[in-house]
């Protein structure tokens, strides 16, 4: 696991769209910090439940650029969307 690189800083051939380049998902980012072991297996603590998380596409201020970003919307409509760029990890919350 010591190889196992995390972040679209490996593109091969820089595209202005971002084609080539290697995003990571919020799952996968988390399960690489399980295997390596940054991060002790929890119990859940609190009552969001997540209904579904969608990839979206929308400009990152801290990349200044159009990113693919993982939405997870809550069962509860009153909760509010969070939003994680897959590109610097910064987090939204609408």
């Amino acid at each position: 696991m010591e190889a196992h690189l995390v972040g679209n800083n490996l593109t091969p051939d820089p595209s202005p769209k971002g084609e080539g380049s290697y995003e990571t998902s919020l799952s996968v980012t988390q399960w690489v910090e399980l295997a390596r072991g940054e991060r002790v297996v929890q119990e859940p603590a609190n009552l969001f439940r997540v209904e579904m998380v969608v990839r979206e596409e929308h400009y990152c201020l801290f990349c200044c650029d159009v990113r693919s970003f993982d939405a997870v919307y809550p069962c509860n409509p009153l909760w509010k969307v969070m939003k994680r760029c897959r590109c610097c990890g910064k987090e939204v919350v609408v």
